[in-house]
């Protein structure tokens, strides 16, 4: 079997990634002041109002927030994982069609990668061949069960 080729990705926010941030923030808030507006006694219609503009500015929020975050360039050079100037580990947590979310671990800490193979600047088939051969998958990641030191 052929080892991948050596490939690079811009990793950065999306419109997929912002609204994944967008929708559990805009949803918390809004319930989180129904309940409260529900508890100091005002009328539902009023209360659904106030949380619906709770909602809308905590998503707008969200993905304004998530939207800043800089792009970052992953790449594999034929022997190890590097994000911009470090060497690390990545993990493909969640992959839903051509949408990745991956986990990049060095020795720095970690952090989140939303991964479009379709915006990532690389064909596809090397960015995907790249990530199955050479990243790990969650499943193989898995980190249960005792270490045995000795």
């Amino acid at each position: 079997m052929r080892a991948a080729p050596p490939v690079q990705m811009v990793c950065g926010p999306d419109r997929h990634w912002a609204a994944a941030a967008a929708l559990p923030a805009g949803l918390a808030a809004g319930v989180m002041l129904y309940w409260i507006c529900w508890h100091a006694g005002l009328r539902p219609p009023l209360a659904l109002g106030v949380a619906a503009v709770a909602a809308s500015g905590a998503g707008v929020w969200a993905w304004r927030w998530t939207m800043r975050v800089p792009a970052r360039t992953l790449g594999w050079d034929g022997s190890v994982w590097r994000l911009d100037a470090g060497s690390g580990s990545v993990i493909s947590k969640l992959e839903v069609g051509d949408w990745r979310l991956l986990y990049w671990r060095d020795e720095g800490g970690a952090c989140w990668l939303p991964l479009s193979l379709s915006r990532c600047g690389a064909p596809a088939h090397l960015a995907r061949a790249a990530l199955r051969a050479h990243g790990l998958t969650s499943l193989s990641h898995r980190g249960a069960g005792l270490e045995r030191h000795g």
